[in-house]
This record gives C-alpha cells, structure tokens and sequence, in this order.
C-alpha cells in the first residue's frame, strides 16, 4: 500500500550532519514496508502570486530567483544529498531528496500530490499545539489531502524503533476499519500485535446511525463485532488484542488504553471537517493530538467515507 512516504523537513532538520529523527523512523518504516523515502524541504516565500501556480511552474520560480537564493537553494540540495546517502546506508530504502521555494503550506501540498505521496511523516511539539491546530502544515495536510499523516511529538520517534504494537480505536462503522490495512503495514510481519479498541457510547446518536456506526449498545454487542473484526482474512498471522469500554470519553480512553497496553502507534481515522466543528462538538482526534504522548497516525479520506456510508453501498 505505502509506495512513497514525504518527511518534511524543516529549519535546522534540514543541515543536520546525521539524519534527523524523523527521517530515521520513515527509513525503518520504509524499510518495512518497501516504500521510498521523499525529503521534502521547501524554503520559505511569502508571495499572493505563487497561490495559482501548479508545482511545475515552481520549480521556474526557483530558478528566477537572484543569485544569493540559488547558492542557498544549492547549498541546501547538496546538505540533502548527504542526508540521503548516509539513511541509505543505514537502511535498505531508496531515499529522493526534493528542495522547492514558494508558500510553505501550499507548496509542500502540491509537491505530495506531484509525488504521489501516500503518508506524510512530520514533528509535532509543544510549539505547534500552542500555535493552534490550523496553523501546523501537517494537520493542514489532514484536512486538505487524502493522506495519512504520521505525527511525531517531541520525544516519541524512539518509540517506533522495533515497533511491536498498533492501538488502533474503532466505532462500528466500516469507515474507522479502513485504517485497519495501513495500520498492519506498520507491524514486522511474523510478530507484533493489532490492538483494537471500541468505547460503546451511553446511547446511539443520530450522528452514529448517520455515519453507519451503530447500534453497538452493549459491551456483548461491541465484543461480537472486535471479534468479527478481528477474524477478518487481512488481519491473518497477526496477534490481535481487544479492548470494549463503555460509556467512556473517547479521548481519553485512546489515552489510557495506549498506556496501559503499551502501545508504540495510535492509528486512526477522522472525520474532523474544520475550526467550527471543534467549536461546537469537539474532535476526538484533536484532543488525542494535543495530549498524546505516542505517536499517532491520523488519515482523514473522504472518498472512502463515502464508500463506507449505508447509502453508498445501498444499505
């Protein structure tokens, strides 16, 4: 499923003599999974007439910049090309060093989308909570693309070496199990475990039924549908773990649950659609996001949203 993972790079990550954090854990990823490795660093332009230029067109505006730029721009490619031989010869991965100038935010999107990116791996710190959950590039990412996104808050990317267990929250809707392919990717193939976790709501919403989630209104029920979840011929060869709480925060039960069970990776879908849905509901996957400390997978597809739901399939 992975054929490209995208590392962004940023500030000093990208003149670091020894391959930064978060590039060694998408080459162990990479090395997995057999995907390729895009490094990705964009120097910064802040220009209203790059917004309608395809990624093609930028590589022009690269080269139309002065002299003191294209020695930066150059300097910067050739750093990068040091960082792709010595992950090279660390990892068995094939790693493609990319440098562009324009809008941070609007050219990383372009170059993932001209890439054919298939996950984007990005840090996540204490910094960018405060700066606010619109103003980070890779939670941009999740709301604009159809990309999994792979947050690394300050202090977790170690936690993905040797990478053993995937706590992945489920809701009863066939949505939430399309993480489930990726989610497995992840795990070394003769070990490692899924651990799957439901939280049975109080009651079924309107929105629940709404998104084809439900009724799961008892722990028997929410067991009987892990169990068939877990039996499933995708998930063959492979440990698989289950948790059912009921009438719990979801939030914090992804928290507890990827604590006690130890877990290296939360991977989840999300269906979190802007500013003024958390305004007035909230976001489980933004609260994870701002209180988690694992790393966490998040992958917001709206295409396979509309596949998964009742009338989509005729139900």
């Amino acid at each position: 499923m992975l054929k490209h993972i995208v590392v962004a790079l940023e500030g000093a990550e990208s003149h670091s003599t020894a391959p930064p954090c978060v590039l060694d854990c998408a080459a162990e990823i990479g090395a997995r999974t057999g995907a390729e490795i895009v490094i990705l660093h964009v120097e910064p332009r802040d220009s209203s007439e790059l917004e309608s230029l395809t990624p093609f067109q930028l590589e022009g505006v690269v080269e139309a910049t002065d002299e003191a730029e294209l020695s930066r721009i150059a300097h910067t490619r050739e750093e990068q090309r040091g960082l792709q031989h010595r992950v090279e010869e660390k990892w068995p991965v094939r790693v493609d060093p990319q440098v562009a100038r324009g809008p941070v935010r609007l050219t990383t999107e372009r170059l993932i989308r001209l890439q054919h990116g298939d996950m984007l791996v990005a840090r996540y710190g204490e910094a960018r909570c405060k700066a606010g959950y619109l103003a980070t590039l890779p939670e941009r990412v999740v709301r604009e693309l159809d990309v999994p996104v792979l947050f690394l808050a300050a202090g977790t990317c170690q936690m993905l070496h040797g990478l053993e267990r995937v706590l992945v929250p489920l809701d009863g809707s066939r949505y939430a199990e399309s993480i489930l392919p990726l989610a497995r990717e992840f795990l070394p193939p003769e070990s490692g475990s899924l651990h799957l976790l439901l939280v049975v709501p109080a009651h079924t919403t309107l929105n629940a039924l709404r998104h084809g989630r439900g009724p799961l209104a008892s722990r028997k029920n929410g067991e009987a549908y892990l169990d068939s979840v877990a039996a499933r011929p995708e998930l063959a060869g492979i440990r698989i773990e289950r948790t059912v709480l009921e009438g719990v925060d979801p939030a914090e039960a992804i928290q507890s649950v990827a604590q006690s069970a130890h877990a290296s990776l939360v991977a989840m879908m999300t269906r979190d659609r802007g500013a003024l849905e958390r305004m007035v509901a909230g976001s489980v996957a933004h609260r994870i996001l701002k209180e988690l400390r694992v790393p966490l997978l998040l992958w917001r597809s709206p295409a396979r949203a509309r596949a998964a739901s009742p009338t989509s399939s005729g139900e």
